[in-house]
């Protein structure tokens, strides 16, 4: 088979997926019993009290997120300087190499 690659397991992913599985065990742990402390009811009782006029515009900007996103990533992604970053670079270095602003 020409062109295929190894799949290889790299220690970064075994460290992702224990620190998933420690935040949902933790999570567990928090709602064992079944209830909820007094702040986070009345975050809930505050959003659920919101008056039903407003979920019209709120789905309507959900689904412009959704919709808009996406084509807005590609296009970026599919630029010259991107194409290029993506290009010369190694897949290893790209994700070493992130900086937030």
């Amino acid at each position: 088979m020409t062109g295929t690659r190894a799949f290889e397991r790299r220690r970064s992913d075994v460290v992702a997926g224990l620190v998933g599985l420690s935040g949902l065990a933790i999570c567990g742990f928090i709602v064992r019993d079944g209830s909820v402390g007094s702040f986070e009811r009345s975050i809930f009782e505050s959003l659920n009290g919101l008056p039903d006029a407003l979920e019209p515009p709120m789905r309507i900007a959900q689904l412009l997120g959704v919709l808009v996103v996406g084509p807005i990533t590609a296009i970026v992604a599919s630029t010259p300087s991107a194409s290029s970053i993506l290009l010369r670079t190694p897949p290893r270095r790209r994700l070493l190499d992130c900086r937030c602003r």
